[in-house]
């Protein structure tokens, strides 16, 4: 696989490692090697998009309803990723904040399903 140039990087879960509490609070660890595998992709000139329900404005048929507006929960992660990442680095990342996903070459998600050719079978209970 050739290096993506963009990368959709999915927040809790992902990257974060510590329990949601509401939209604008982050308070709690990274997962291990996450700020330094984003630093060697910034590095790298991958393009990171920041792809969080937490950024996602509600739109009519949205499940996600516990919104904070997405300038207050943007400086709750700018404040959040400063512990680790320089100014600068900050500075590259780029914030998803509308409906629907981004365009991206590759979606690093921790509730993602690689799909091969083949549909899952799922039972729903």
């Amino acid at each position: 696989m050739q290096r993506p140039r963009s990368i959709a990087l999915d927040f809790d879960g992902t990257v974060f490692a510590g329990e949601f509490t509401r939209a604008d609070e982050v308070v709690g660890p990274a997962h291990p090697g996450a700020m330094e595998w984003i630093r060697e992709q910034l590095e790298a000139g991958v393009t990171i998009i920041l792809h969080t329900c937490r950024l996602t404005p509600y739109y009519p048929g949205s499940y996600w309803r516990d919104h904070a507006d997405s300038a207050s929960v943007q400086a709750a992660l700018s404040a959040w990723f400063g512990q680790w990442l320089t100014a600068d680095e900050l500075a590259q990342l780029e914030w998803w904040t509308h409906p629907g996903k981004p365009a991206a070459d590759l979606y690093l998600d921790d509730k993602g399903f690689r799909f091969e050719g083949k549909f899952p079978r799922f039972l729903f209970l």
